[in-house]
């Protein structure tokens, strides 16, 4: 049945207004729906589903469900509108990338001058982060991951066996974590059977020398078979001397053999440290306030790498500008995460860039390696052949292309891979923003599985292309709306290197006397944690080795009974921060120490002071006072004192830990490290 309504619309204006009010009534509900749903609320990943979402970011999480997508951050003001008023002391929110703990959404890191641990929220609640996770995590210090390492707990123990705490050593300026446990055991397992074997074998020489010796044979069954019966004793006590022989002699014989046959070497895992990018800000090209001995490359020296490799191609190197600053703020040394697969100016990974070294067929003279990619003219290099090609490839199939697409497209290449960018190109609509972007929906039509999780990181990247490649380019020189192939492509350029464009290293800070030297830095948590100063010795003395033996919460004596048996002639020099921890037996305890490290000839003695720690855990000014018996003690001792108590204090506190220096009120900063080591070097090694 058809209604229609055929009367004067000027009577009746009362219907109408009530028309008006009900479709209103009806359809504000969907009309509200669209771009307001909030972080964690769950939404469609198919296309045009980031609609939904503020943050215009609708993300397919790893979760097993139906209703498996959810709204998540798409860039740090995401964060700060969703939970900066929940939270008013965070002063910068960060947008972090998804994990296997978050299920792959995204998730806000907040920070602030006044916060000790940062504050994270996440899109869905986390699933229980595993030892795996852990590690992963960046947020997840050294000494945690440490204090999570439990003594491993046999079932069938072995009588002596006692396990050794994991520890830390620095080796050419990197941190291991060092599992002594499947060697201990080993170990344990052999001096057991040693033993074992040895009471099992004297047995067997008491029980035939009874069958032996004993008048008549009386253990023999019949008077033939005495002779037999005791030649078999005979044999039996031989072959039991043989074996204790073997058992007791082994070690030995392996050595003999090959004396790596006796060395139970300890499990030894690589820490990836998170690296502090602010210094990389800095206009020096040398840190040389602490002696840190890295390269810090500027931003002019980065446009003269980028003009000379530009050049190999008629590529304008603004293009490389606007790429390498999405990627990695233009700083060299960027990971994407500690020990990430993507490193460097343009986050490559191993196999990007020896493609790229190979196809751009750089003369030998310029001696490009990728054993290192966090060298930016390597990473140039590499970036500039890709990022060249490619824009070679969306110039043939969409000619007339303004140089705004281009470089968005530009961008997906680049981080998301060629087979897309080919796909994009192949449909040959590429005109403006909006027919890009419907061309992703042709590429992976169907909604589920790995097409949904392909197309929507793959419109991520275009849409991060275009909101932020694009402005950097403008911001460098580029012409957006002028078309690509005038604007974005130049002539050749005999600029191209035929040698190498690095600058040189500069010498270490430790003198060369001390070249090949060994150093062992014996300590508590300040010298377990990752960025200690021993870090800091590292690299600034690429030429010693270092190593450690600190654990968190160990007093003095904790740190003799690891060096009472321990030889230390392997040593050229030992540090020995400790005292703090047990501070009333300190002088004692440090005592031991200093004497054992002193009765070892050619062995060195450094000494550093306990640090101020007014007002951290049960401090009063008791142990104010034993604190400066303590120092005043490690003060007088023979040996190399670090006089650094004053370097820490607050002016006019000289007993309270600078905050500009500390984690806490009694653990340094990194800050504070590169402090002490820059004092350590002045005093002990130059």
């Amino acid at each position: 049945m058809t209604y229609t309504f055929t009367g004067n619309i000027k009577k009746y204006p009362a219907a109408l207004l009530l028309l008006i009010f009900m479709c209103a009534t009806l359809f504000a509900p969907v009309m509200v729906m669209a771009g307001t749903k909030k972080i964690g609320e769950s939404c469609s990943s198919s296309i045009g589903g980031d609609s939904e979402c503020r943050s215009g970011d609708c993300e397919d999480s790893s979760k097993v469900e139906d209703n498996d997508d959810f709204c998540d951050c798409n860039d740090d003001n995401d964060c700060d509108m969703a939970y900066g008023t929940e939270h008013a002391e965070v002063t910068k929110w960060e947008c972090w990338d998804g994990a296997h703990a978050t299920y792959d959404l995204d998730y806000c890191v907040g920070t602030g001058p006044n916060i000790q641990k940062p504050i994270v929220e996440y899109a869905i609640p986390p699933r229980e982060a595993d030892f795996v996770d852990k590690l992963l995590d960046p947020q997840v210090t050294l000494d945690e991951i440490q204090r999570t390492i439990q003594k491993p707990q046999p079932k069938i123990t072995i009588p002596g066996l006692e396990f050794s705490e994991a520890k830390t050593v620095v080796d050419r300026g990197r941190t291991y974590m060092i599992f002594p446990f499947l060697g201990e055991y080993i170990t344990a397992i052999y001096r057991y059977a040693v033993v074992a074997a040895s009471a099992l074998a004297v047995l067997v020489i008491i029980v035939s020398g009874i069958q032996w010796m004993l008048p008549g044979n009386l253990l023999t069954s019949g008077e033939g078979d005495s002779t037999q019966t005791t030649n078999q004793a005979k044999k039996r006590i031989g072959g039991a001397l043989v074996g204790l022989t073997i058992a007791v002699g082994s070690y030995t014989i392996l050595y003999l053999v090959n004396p790596e046959l006796v060395k139970f070497k300890n499990l030894r895992v690589e820490v990836v440290e998170k690296i502090d990018l602010s210094v990389f800000n800095k206009t020096s090209s040398w840190d040389d306030t602490y002696g840190i001995n890295k390269p810090i490359v500027t931003t002019v020296e980065i446009d003269k790498l980028f003009t000379a490799y530009a050049g190999c191609y008629g590529l304008n190197k603004n293009v490389l500008t606007a790429i390498g600053k999405a990627e990695s703020g233009l700083r060299p040394y960027a990971m994407t995460k500690p020990g990430g697969t993507y490193q460097g100016l343009f986050q490559e990974s191993e196999a990007y860039c020896k493609s790229g070294l190979r196809k751009g067929k750089y003369p030998d003279t310029l001696k490009l390696t990728c054993k290192n990619r966090l060298d930016p003219e390597t990473n140039t290099a590499a970036a500039a052949y890709f990022i060249n090609r490619n824009l070679d490839w969306i110039l043939k199939d969409c000619e007339q292309i303004t140089a705004e697409a281009a470089l968005a497209l530009l961008y997906v290449g680049h981080n998301h891979g060629e087979g897309t960018l080919k796909n994009i190109l192949g449909r040959g609509n590429c005109s403006n923003k909006a027919s890009i972007l419907a061309s992703f929906q042709h590429i992976y039509p169907a909604k589920g599985g790995k097409n949904t999780v392909t197309v929507t990181k793959a419109i991520k990247k275009f849409k991060y292309g275009w909101n932020k490649v694009v402005p950097y380019g403008q911001s460098a020189g580029i012409t957006l709306k002028n078309p690509a192939k005038t604007e974005l492509k130049s002539s050749k350029s005999s600029s191209c290197p035929k040698t190498t464009q690095r600058r040189a290293l500069k010498p270490s800070f430790c003198s060369t006397k001390y070249t090949g030297h060994s150093v062992l830095a014996l300590g508590d948590s300040n010298t377990q944690y990752a960025n200690s100063y021993v870090k800091y010795l590292q690299q600034a003395c690429g030429d010693i080795t270092f190593e450690k033996i600190a654990v968190h919460g160990k007093n003095a004596a904790w740190a003799y009974n690891q060096i009472k048996d321990k030889d230390l002639s392997q040593y050229n020099t030992v540090i020995v921060w400790s005292g703090v921890n047990g501070i009333t037996n300190a002088q004692r305890d440090l005592g031991k120490i200093y004497n054992k490290i002193k009765n070892t000839p050619g062995v060195r003695l450094v000494k550093i002071p306990v640090t101020p720690w007014k007002g951290y855990g049960q401090w009063n000014t008791t142990l104010l006072t034993k604190t400066k018996e303590v120092n005043s003690f490690i003060r007088n001792q023979s040996g190399v004192f670090i006089d650094v108590y004053d370097n820490f204090g607050i002016s006019g506190k000289p007993d309270t830990l600078n905050p500009n220096y500390a984690r806490d009120k009694i653990h340094l900063n990194p800050a504070g490290h590169q402090i002490l080591a820059d004092k350590v070097i002045k005093t002990a090694f130059q």
